[in-house]
């Protein structure tokens, strides 16, 4: 995004949770892609309490867990840093199915979670593209 406009709270609360909706979906689809492995245990990224901290008043950056990115001012800052917010978390799923191999993995509920983010994941990118559509606009007066 550009820095000559600055992005309003919503903006950044979207772009945020379009983030954290990519990542629940590369997990999920890890689930998918295990489905028939013995012993995996089915995994989610639990980030509604990290979106519902984001409107919360002192609350700025929004912290995602990564693997020793490099400090950069445009990236999101690592955990550990006093910004009020905490990050994701990657929690095993209770098990639900109870097959011989110990996986615990429901595809069914698995793909009902990927229908789900996948709609959340589509609605905040079209409010986000309406809202820059909208800049646009004033722009072009």
């Amino acid at each position: 995004m550009s820095d000559l406009i600055p992005p309003t709270s919503t903006m950044k609360m979207l772009e945020r949770s379009l983030d954290l909706m990519a990542q629940r979906h590369q997990v999920l689809l890890g689930n998918v892609a295990n489905e028939e492995t013995p012993r995996f245990k089915a995994k989610d990224l639990e980030f509604q309490s990290v979106l519902a901290s984001i409107g919360k008043p002192g609350t700025g950056a929004l912290p995602v867990s990564t693997t020793d990115a490099a400090p950069h001012p445009r990236h999101f800052p690592l955990p550990g840093q006093a910004d009020g917010t905490s990050p994701p978390v990657l929690k095993e799923l209770p098990r639900t199915s109870f097959g011989l191999d110990g996986n615990t993995v429901s595809i069914e509920k698995t793909m009902a979670a990927l229908h789900d983010n996948s709609t959340l994941y589509s609605a905040a990118s079209q409010i986000l593209s309406r809202k820059y559509q909208g800049l646009l606009a004033a722009i072009r007066g």
